[in-house]
């Protein structure tokens, strides 16, 4: 587990996923704030229609950083099949659903040793942005 904080965001507009360093806020005085991105091309963003989203600290085996908003695949090892889960930041934690066990979300460090122990196949497969699709 990493301590990197690590930030990307998904723009609308450009349909691309923007990855970056920490991000600038700029308040004005008011109730509005402004977000100030500047991606790690270059390329430089502002604007709040941004999804931000964070690092959770962890990597799948490929060596895949985990982020909130992806898409993780789990084919269970005891013949109960497949499902796929979502990376949610919930009650200051990341989360994904345990399918087949007596609680639904737990922190994805927590699952990550279940399905490890478990002998489960898992990894991130896109993100809810990116691959929507995966969801349907």
């Amino acid at each position: 587990m990493s301590n990197a904080i690590k930030f990307r965001a998904w723009s609308p507009s450009a349909r691309e996923m923007i990855h970056f360093g920490n991000p600038i806020v700029i308040a004005d005085g008011t109730d509005r704030y402004g977000m100030f991105l500047k991606s790690m091309e270059g390329k430089v963003f502002i604007g709040g229609e941004h999804k931000l989203m964070q690092y959770t600290g962890v990597e799948d085996r490929r060596e895949i950083e985990i982020y909130e908003g992806d898409i993780i695949k789990v084919i269970r090892d005891d013949c109960e099949g497949e499902y796929l889960t979502t990376v949610a930041y919930m009650g200051g934690a990341f989360m994904v659903d345990i399918h087949g066990e007596d609680y639904d979300e737990t922190a994805v460090g927590w699952a990550i040793e279940i399905w490890d122990n478990n002998g489960d196949k898992w990894g991130v497969i896109g993100n809810i942005y990116e691959h929507e699709e995966l969801l349907k």
